[in-house]
């Protein structure tokens, strides 16, 4: 029973860390889209917004934020389809985009406030 506490603190902890670092998070993931949607013509600046992206897919779901992990993976896919050519950077992209990234800023506000909707 005690190591199952220590699990359960443990998590609570990465969890409050996690959230803690989300502003910077935001801040990051809008800085590369807007770089990204201003010149898409420069490799670097997709392969930022996809780097990004990848992160938030990977560590949501680790941390406690399966909903980070969703929106994180779709913007990755999109982001990837475009570099493979497969989707052109529209201005129904460029909304659904933008769109993403505000639910990641909105789902981090909410688990802030502490009404848990990570999940």
């Amino acid at each position: 029973m005690a190591e199952r506490n220590l699990d359960t603190n443990f998590r609570v902890e990465l969890k409050r860390i996690y959230l803690e670092e989300s502003d910077g998070k935001v801040r990051a993931l809008k800085g590369v889209m807007k770089n990204y949607l201003r010149e898409p013509g420069i490799p670097s600046n997709l392969a930022d917004f996809i780097e990004v992206a990848h992160k938030l897919a990977g560590a949501g779901a680790t941390y406690g934020f399966p909903v980070i992990s969703e929106i994180g993976g779709s913007m990755e896919s999109l982001l990837r389809a475009i570099r493979g050519g497969d989707v052109e950077l529209t201005d129904e992209v460029r909304t659904a985009l933008a769109k993403a990234v505000k639910a990641t800023e909105d789902v981090f506000a909410t688990a802030k406030e502490g009404r848990e909707s990570t999940t």
